[in-house]
């Protein structure tokens, strides 16, 4: 598996026509170690360009072998994943589902307004958010992998905020763009209330139309059955009907209708 991820890589070097010294050099035995040795010591790059190339290695090794939280840069990324229970669906009445939202969490909603690039994985999903709220951008790096079933499920995520990066993450966009392929983007506007552990997203997105989320944060120690308990909760309390319920993401639906 380690020489599948060391051909990505090296396959992505040359298409960003990095000088031929330093793909020559590139060990698959120790990739982590070369990519350090020879970006610092043979090319004298910044530590910043670096930093993105190990980000983008652990990626590679996270849908190859579970196993890059564990390399030598540590970008704030968990060496466990975060674990949502999750339920999608249609609604019908955008502005009466959110009247409902606001009673059932008691709270006003925040709107963000986000546009997602996916691109291609061979296994679950790799999206980088910017997100705009209240005149603020922010970046989020975000894997995560799920069924696509109707009804509650489990979601496995790890996430890389653009804050934790020197330089933001639009040269790791780039990188992830020239090595992988961008499968596509998702533009929505999203009202967020909050539920206690829950976040109850209502969207309206772009060219598919208006959906609803629910993500209960699973709490340390907190089984996935309590999750699905309080995601169907709440789902009742929506009014959500059983034949609105959704399996996909929205990439999936975009696809489906393109």
């Amino acid at each position: 598996m380690t020489t599948i991820v060391y051909e990505a890589v090296l396959n992505s070097c040359q298409k960003l026509k990095m000088p031929f010294s330093f793909v020559s050099k590139l060990d698959s035995s120790s990739p982590a170690l070369t990519l350090t040795a020879v970006a610092k010591l043979q090319l004298n790059w910044p530590l910043r360009s670096v930093r993105w190339l190990l980000t983008c290695w652990k990626f590679f090794l996270e849908l190859a072998n579970k196993n890059f939280a564990y390399l030598v840069f540590n970008m704030n990324v968990a060496k466990t994943p975060n674990c949502n229970v999750e339920i999608k669906a249609t609604i019908r009445d955008f502005d009466s589902f959110c009247t409902i939202a606001k009673e059932v969490s008691n709270t006003s909603a925040i709107i963000i307004h986000q546009e997602d690039t996916f691109f291609d994985v061979p296994k679950g999903r790799l999206k980088l958010r910017k997100k705009t709220k209240e005149g603020k951008v922010e970046e989020q790096l975000i894997y995560y992998d799920r069924p696509d079933t109707p009804g509650p499920k489990i979601s496995s995520f790890y996430l890389v905020q653009g804050s934790s990066v020197e330089g933001g993450l639009q040269p790791l966009q780039d990188l992830l763009t020239a090595c992988l392929g961008v499968r596509g983007r998702v533009l929505k506007t999203r009202h967020l209330y909050l539920l206690g552990q829950t976040r109850l997203h209502v969207d309206r997105v772009v060219g598919l139309g208006d959906f609803m989320e629910l993500e209960v944060v699973l709490k340390e120690g907190q089984s996935a059955a309590e999750g699905e308990l309080i995601a169907e909760d709440i789902r009742r309390k929506l009014g959500v009907r059983d034949e609105d319920l959704l399996s996909g993401a929205y990439m999936d639906m975009i696809e489906k209708k393109t």
